[in-house]
């Protein structure tokens, strides 16, 4: 196991830190812990999450880039993202930043806001 990791939850409007231990992995693709998926949910939908695969992190950067991808609250997103983890249904994606899902429903993208043409958009 990896170094304790902060991940920001967003419960009720509230931001609180949830302490955990996960294994992650260096470059376009990050490594969780199986037990950290299990309990990390969609605060919007309550979905499970999934780690996005290397194709669909490549189309969501794309679409990043040409600065048409907007976060909930209508904030343009500026950076690419380093990881990232999609609901299960498809519908919403939340970047990771150095190794911590910023699960703040805020900060999520729809999935809607990318052009999947010829990606896969579901897990």
């Amino acid at each position: 196991m990896g170094k304790p990791a902060k991940i920001w939850v967003d419960s009720n409007g509230y931001n609180a830190p949830l302490i955990v231990r996960a294994k992650y992995q260096v470059g376009s693709t990050v490594s969780i812990d199986s037990k950290l998926l299990e309990i990390l949910r969609c605060p919007v939908t309550k979905q499970p999450l999934s780690i996005l695969s290397k194709e669909q992190l490549d189309t969501i950067n794309q679409a990043v880039s040409s600065g048409k991808v907007h976060y909930a609250d209508g904030a343009v997103v500026d950076s690419e993202l380093e990881d990232g983890l999609i609901t299960k249904n498809g519908n919403w994606i939340y970047r990771i930043d150095s190794g911590i899902p910023i699960m703040l429903q805020a900060q999520s993208i729809a999935a809607s806001e990318v052009d999947w043409a010829g990606a896969k958009r579901e897990n």
